[in-house]
């Protein structure tokens, strides 16, 4: 779980790596070592790995430039997700399936005013397609090309039917959903390991998926599988009717500070509590930044009027 000897063990970054799982073709190009049947006992090729280490290696590998990932469970399958600040939400993508989805649909009754067609899908999308049924209807697969030495696709499901999110075994897509957050590589683990509560499994309580994933906690709200990464407020005090300070919070992995910026939209860093006063008219944009200076989706702050004698009614929105 330690992105740095990860990427090591891929790319022999220090050059301690004896056996490197990829060689460099070039400035910024690496490559896995094929296995062949004249070099199946050549230590130096590569031997394929699990879906779950495929993608933790992606998750690793978009680490080391501040994009935040996270590993998910479905059927018989992980894959990896990728909060984007921009839109406030996690973009599903398989590494082993080479595999993302986006809107085919802008008719569909499932589709959020948000995501226009031609949109990357997010996990808790497809999942609500899935259960739907209405999979193939509202969502197109797109494969990657590979690189300028290899420009097949790689896994093809016209090659193999079950390389696929709507694989044979599950046509419609998958029904069942986890994830696991890694907030920071320490000892323990800081994990948000966690399960949907998906009709599911209280339809079929025997069926072998039901018992596999049964040791995760399971919670009735998509939103605590997927959370949106970036601030909230942890905490309000009034100083004088028409003020309040506002301490704030993050769950942003590896959060170092805040910033604020206000009308001139100059980012500052933010030290102690934001005080807010009502009358003025202000409306602050504040963001949670990491140690590595990536910076969160947006929360747009600001403090109305409550009856007399009542503290001010504090507004958070997240910009998408």
């Amino acid at each position: 779980m330690n992105g740095y000897k990860m990427l090591n063990r891929l790319l022999n970054l220090d050059g301690t790596e004896a056996h490197p799982m990829m060689e460099r073709i070039g400035p910024a190009e690496y490559r896995i070592k094929k296995l062949t049947e004249e070099n199946v006992n050549d230590p130096e090729v590569y031997r394929t790995v699990l879906c779950t280490y495929q993608a933790e290696m992606l998750i690793a590998l978009a680490a080391s430039i501040s994009i935040h990932g996270i590993l998910v469970s479905t059927v018989a399958h992980d894959t990896s997700a990728f909060y984007l600040p921009e839109l406030a939400k996690w973009v599903y993508m398989d590494p082993t399936f080479n595999e993302d989805y986006i809107w085919e649909s802008s008719t569909s009754a499932i589709l959020p005013p948000e995501a226009p067609k031609g949109s990357v899908a997010s996990p808790a999308e497809l999942y609500t397609a899935s259960a739907m049924g209405v999979m193939r209807e509202v969502f197109l697969a797109t494969k990657i090309q590979g690189p300028s030495w290899e420009r097949t696709v790689y896994v093809d499901s016209a090659d193999d039917s079950r390389a696929t999110y709507l694989g044979d075994s599950s046509p419609y897509g998958w029904i069942v959903m986890g994830s696991n957050l890694i907030q920071e590589y320490a000892s323990p683990f800081r994990t948000n390991l966690v399960m949907y509560d998906a009709p599911f499994f209280h339809d079929h309580p025997d069926d072998p998926t039901t018992i596999a994933f049964s040791a995760r906690r399971r919670v009735p709200d998509m939103n605590i599988v997927f959370p949106t990464l970036g601030v909230s407020i942890m905490g309000e005090t009034p100083l004088e009717k028409t003020s309040v300070s506002i301490k704030l919070a993050s769950n942003w992995p590896y959060h170092d500070h805040f910033e604020i910026s206000g009308d001139d939209g100059i980012w500052e860093s933010l030290t102690g509590s934001l005080v807010l006063t009502v009358g003025q008219g202000k409306t602050f944009q504040v963001k949670s930044v990491d140690k590595s200076k990536g910076a969160s989706t947006i929360g747009l702050i600001s403090a109305k009027c409550r009856p007399r004698d009542a503290m001010p009614a504090i507004n958070l929105l997240l910009l998408q």
